[in-house]
């Protein structure tokens, strides 16, 4: 075939943003939805009064699930979750009622109307105690499990000579779609049809499901084709908002739209598993694989959805991805309080893919064969049968890996093991589709040829950014010789389109392409039928080409041949082609037999570094070498594996949704480390073609197989940087510090020489008795009790903007005007207003004040920052004149966009950035002195002190503090009489807390000449590209001539409730001459003094390296700096 190099179909709609979402339909009348969720983890619902809401005003219904038919979703065959809560809720956040109102503000308001009794009900024990002691209560806790034997089971009498085992973690990853889920629904009276427009690249699932939910025949329920703005499985079939917005368009008669925000989508929608595999496998001396053992263990959350169907595809990958002569494969999923998970791209096989690539990089090391060669001597070949019985009739997974393997220099670079820099390569195998069910097997598709010329092919596929429909183009379009956007493309609405099954389990591509290409093949046949009885010519001397129809010197447009049909009176000859797999379906709890027509492979291979004082792991470049059979459009392969790729980095290396109390404490971009683009590296997409698959001309699976290798190369390749091998994934910097203190038998002291004022400190004192009550009953009581007494508070519906010529002027009005706040750029006030953190009505705008954005470079020297400058502005100033570590701090700071109206005063003074308080916990400073710190015994390794701790142990997130306090900054606060100054130590009374008073703003901040003429190092340790520190350092050093130190300034941020001016290096500092030792030995210095939490004691490592760090870059700026001599600004 001619390869097509083709965007998507609707790329300039979507990178314009012309394309319409479910929010953007422009449609009059539409209600708004709003849904009513458990406060509980598990609970019986004794009685549910609706009658206040009722009458609310601008109500229309209020539905519980009494309105609802009894039944279930049938989700992958484990049929346990309704649409709405009815007899008892199983987790924080279960749907219990819904509400359509004529606003958003009205439904919310009604929602809060409802009243719900409850009866507690004892919980499930948590994931964590299941993993150490299996379910406690016979099997009320399980979703589902079972005990498969593949192979030859006498294989296990044989004693292997070389047994590894371990076990290995994926954590729980959310899909993080860029359009949160939405959905529209209208009943049709006319036509007894319920409208429905949900994005989805499942139409047939969402439309099945939709209809069995509420009684309705499923030609009764019609899927409009909307745009998708992200998928990854969480849309393969309906979530748990398209039923009940169905169910109050039925009750309302009206078109109704239920929106989930940003909170609700991290909170609860679907998630991939939590996933841990006990793996065990023997091998023979030569390396080949004996047998294997494995446990899954899978965190279903409240209802089991996709948990036991992707546990059941980890259990044959295991026994598939290479030769073994036999496997056993247990497997329990376990019910727990938290949102369910459901289907997730790969479909539990990443998991099991990071589980078994790792496993094979040990079993290499044990055995002392090359790593790439093991995988080589066990991979199966064309022809081969697996122990799970997958028929493999097309592979390259051998020449996948030798191509990986030259690509990074595999044989040069594994000597240079410990340097830092790794190199790990793991390979990933994924079917493409499934023979489980029949609704999977079968597609069709429909070419409409118009009297006009018109190409038209109509396929129920979806289009969640995958590009199926343009496969489809491009197929067709290749066997009328004409350019794929001549071809246009009817998709997913259900009455417009025939059945197809739609692209989960990669199968959209071997589907839709088929159908596609068998309906073009059969309108071309037809065509040149037609041409040859015209022509007189045999139907093989007819070409199609350019939209015409040629046979030797006759020729005709298409369009012309088509009006002379006359089957084609009304304009269009249609030609329909069903593709249907004829293969037996794999049915069954044995878990044996041909899963998939065709199975695609691949082998990445990963460079990246290791940064041993930080343990931060930045990945520079992945070859993604694929056997995915044909490559039909190469654009939209290289897409598919580039974003597949980045996905599967961010599970490697930071995505983790964290619960506590099983309620999501870290739902939201900020804390969720999603990778940046920044944080992408280059990847390097190789295919290696082959034209001998069932799929059309050959292709098969892509999307999913991109992430399979993923996770194990990076474990892999830290293990060669640095010599650890972490297998609970994320590989975050606190693991890594923590697996080099074991391996280096290192560890930073935590108690060393102290005065008797600190021996005796009775605030240290309250930290340790804190820290001790809270596991043995203060936080249970705090929790249970103190929280009912949690002050609420209240965010204005309307907010008034004030403005003001003067500071002072501005200062005058915060003083006078209740319930009133600054606004500079307003990044992080409308974020707290959001997260119900500030609930002023009046805000002062600062951004027309010019003395407050002035940038000054003095004739003292001195230089003055406006308080209302942006970051952005002041970077720019800070560069131009010398003052480096201003500058590299700030771009280091959030993004270019936020940097743009992100202002200086405002960065001083944000809000802590801890996951509970900010995310709706009921804690101590949220909610008052009756309630817990959730922190204590909580997650707490990234934003939270390791220095001090109090009732709060969250830390001031501002860089630029770090940076004011080590150039001895003074803050200049405007009042509503008066000026006053104090240092930028003592602006801070607490975490993200400042001294400022009652009308009280920050004017400038002030730099004095002399701090400007030392020699400054900024450090920052954050765990995503822009993200706010964990650990950072500044070093600010004068320097005589001998060499020796003379005026010195250490400060860290991340580490304390405020800057931390580290008085104990500096001491050590002043009068020496800086060598690598010394520096070492006073970066560390100050941490007898520290009080780490379990989570926060690798900050201390962290923290002494970074100061370490910047101290010797300050140190290497020997060079004096000299301040200018005349006075320069900018405004």
């Amino acid at each position: 075939m001619t390869k097509s190099r083709v965007r998507h179909a609707e790329w300039e709609d979507r990178t314009s943003g012309r394309t319409l979402y479910v929010g953007d339909l422009p449609m009059s009348g539409v209600l708004s939805a709003a849904l009513l969720r458990s406060p509980h983890r598990r609970a019986r619902i004794l009685k549910i009064d609706t009658s206040a809401a009722e009458v609310c005003p601008g109500v229309h219904a209020v539905i519980t699930a009494a309105d609802l038919p009894d039944r279930h979703y049938t989700d992958n065959g484990t049929s346990d979750r309704p649409a709405l809560a009815r007899c008892e809720v199983r987790y924080v956040g279960h749907e219990i009622a819904a509400v359509a109102a004529d606003s958003q503000e009205q439904a919310r308001a009604a929602i809060e109307r409802i009243r719900v009794s409850y009866e507690p009900l004892p919980p499930f024990p948590s994931f964590e105690s299941q993993l150490r002691s299996g379910p406690s209560r016979g099997d009320e806790c399980i979703a589902g499990s079972f005990d498969r034997l593949f192979g030859d089971e006498r294989c296990f009498d044989t004693e292997p000579a070389i047994h590894v085992a371990g076990e290995y973690r994926f954590g729980s990853q959310a899909h993080a779609c860029m359009e949160p889920h939405a959905a529209l629904a209208s009943w049709n009276v006319e036509n007894n049809v319920l409208d429905l427009w949900a994005p989805t690249q499942g139409t047939r699932n969402v439309q099945r499901e939709v209809a069995l939910m509420l009684g309705l025949d499923a030609d009764q329920v019609r899927v409009h084709r909307i745009a998708a703005g992200g998928d990854f499985g969480s849309r393969v079939r309906p979530g748990d908002i398209e039923v009940v917005t169905a169910a109050l368009a039925l009750k309302t008669q009206r078109t109704v739209r239920l929106m989930l925000t940003r909170d609700e989508e991290f909170a609860h929608t679907k998630r991939r598993h939590d996933f841990v595999v006990r793996l065990s496998t023997g091998a023979r001396a030569d390396g080949r694989l004996l047998t294997r053992t494995a446990e899954i263990l899978v965190e279903s959350g409240g209802f089991a959805q996709a948990s036991v169907s992707e546990m059941g595809y980890s259990s044959q990958l295991l026994a598939s991805q290479y030769r073994v002569d036999a496997a056993r494969i247990q497997g329990t999923a376990f019910y727990t309080h938290r949102r369910p998970g459901g289907s997730f791209r790969g479909a539990g096989g990443p998991q099991a893919a990071f589980a078994l690539e790792v496993q094979m990089d040990e079993l290499a090391e044990r055995l002392s064969i090359d790593p790439v060669d093991l995988r080589i001597r066990n991979a199966h070949q064309p022809g081969e049968t697996t122990a799970s019985g997958w028929q493999i009739e097309s592979s390259r997974l051998t020449e996948c890996l030798q191509t990986a393997r030259a690509a990074v220099d595999w044989d040069q670079r594994r000597a240079l093991a410990g340097s830092g820099h790794g190199i790990g390569i793991a390979a990933g195998t994924h079917v493409s589709g499934v023979l489980t069910n029949p609704h999977a097997t079968t597609a069709s598709a429909i070419i409409d040829l118009g009297t006009d010329g018109s190409i038209v092919v109509r396929t129920g596929a979806g289009d969640p950014g995958t590009g199926q429909p343009m496969v489809a183009a491009i197929l067709v379009a290749e066997e009328f010789g004409v350019d794929p956007d001549a071809v246009a493309i009817v998709y997913q609405d259900t009455a417009d389109t025939p059945y197809d099954p739609g692209a989960g389990a990669s199968k959209g591509t071997f589907m839709t392409g088929s159908a596609a290409l068998g309906a073009g093949r059969l309108a071309s046949a037809r065509v040149r039928e037609l041409a040859a009885a015209k022509f007189a010519v045999p139907a093989d001397q007819v070409t199609l080409a350019d939209g015409r129809v040629t046979a030797g010197s006759d020729t005709m447009l298409l369009g012309d041949l088509v009006a002379s049909v006359p089957e084609a009176a009304n304009g269009i000859l249609r030609i329909q082609y069903r593709h249907d797999l004829e293969l037996p379906l794999l049915t069954g709890p044995s878990g044996f037999g041909n899963l998939s027509p065709s199975y695609g492979f691949a082998a990445h291979a990963v460079e990246l570094d290791v940064d041993r004082s930080t343990g931060r792991i930045r990945v520079h470049r992945v070859h993604a070498v694929h056997d995915s059979g044909t490559i039909i459009n190469p654009i939209g392969a290289r897409g598919q594996v580039v974003g597949g790729v980045v996905m599967a980095l961010g599970a490697a290396l930071g995505e983790e949704l964290v619960y506590v109390e099983d309620q999501l404490a870290n739902g939201s971009y900020t804390e969720y480390a999603v990778p940046r683009a920044a944080d992408a590296p280059e990847v390097v997409p190789i295919f290696l073609e082959s034209d001998t698959g069932p799929g059309p001309q050959g292709a098969k699976g892509l999307a999913e197989v991109a992430l399979a290798p993923v996770a194990a190369a990076v474990v892999n390749a830290v293990h060669h940087a640095v010599g650890v091998r972490i297998t609970d994934l994320p590989i975050t910097p606190d693991k890594v510090l923590a697996a080099l203190e074991v391996a280096d038998q290192h560890q930073i002291p935590l108690h060393g020489r102290r005065s008797t004022w600190r021996r005796i400190d009775p605030h240290r004192w309250w930290i340790h008795l804190m820290r001790w009550a809270y596991p043995h009953g203060l936080h249970a009581v705090l929790h249970r009790y103190g929280t009912r007494l949690a002050r609420r508070r209240r965010t204005a519906a309307r907010l008034k903007l004030i403005p003001a010529d003067t500071g002072q002027q501005a200062a005058r009005l915060l003083a006078q005007i209740p319930m009133s706040r600054p606004l500079g750029g307003g990044s992080d006030l409308i974020v707290a207003r959001q997260q119900g953190l500030r609930g002023e009505e009046n805000l002062v705008d600062l951004t027309g004040i010019d003395e407050l954005t002035v940038l000054e470079s003095t004739h003292e020297g001195d230089l003055r920052i406006g308080g209302a400058a942006t970051l952005e502005d002041l970077g720019r100033f800070a560069a131009a004149h010398g003052d480096t570590a201003i500058a590299s701090a700030i771009d280091t700071i959030a993004t270019p966009q936020i940097r743009s109206v992100a202002t200086v005063a405002g960065n001083l003074c944000q809000e802590k950035r801890c996951s509970y308080f900010r995310n709706g916990y009921p804690c101590y400073k949220r909610g008052g002195a009756s309630c817990p710190c959730y922190a204590v015994l909580g997650d707490h390794r990234f934003y939270h002190a390791a220095l001090g701790g109090h009732r709060c142990q969250a830390t001031t997130p501002s860089d630029l503090a770090t940076v004011f306090a080590a150039l001895d900054a003074v803050a200049v606060l405007q009042g509503p009489t008066a000026q006053r100054r104090i240092s930028i130590q003592d602006l801070y009374r607490g975490p993200g807390e400042t001294t400022l008073r009652n009308g009280e703003l920050i004017a400038e901040i002030v730099i004095p000449a002399q701090a400007r003429r030392r020699t400054t190092a900024f450090e920052k340790l954050g765990l995503y590209d822009g993200g706010f520190a964990m650990v950072a350092a500044c070093a600010s050093l004068e320097v005589d001539d001998d060499g020796a130190i003379t005026t010195c300034r250490a400060v860290l941020g991340g580490l304390a409730s405020k800057p931390y001016r580290v008085t104990d290096t500096e001491r050590r500092l002043i009068g020496q001459v800086p060598t690598a030792s010394l520096i070492d030995q006073a970066s560390a210095s100050w941490t007898p003094h520290a009080d780490p939490l379990p989570g926060t004691r690798w900050k201390l490592r962290a923290g002494s390296n970074l100061l370490a760090r910047a101290l010797r870059s300050a140190a290497d700026q020997r060079a004096p700096r000299t301040t200018p001599g005349h006075a320069q600004s900018s405004r």
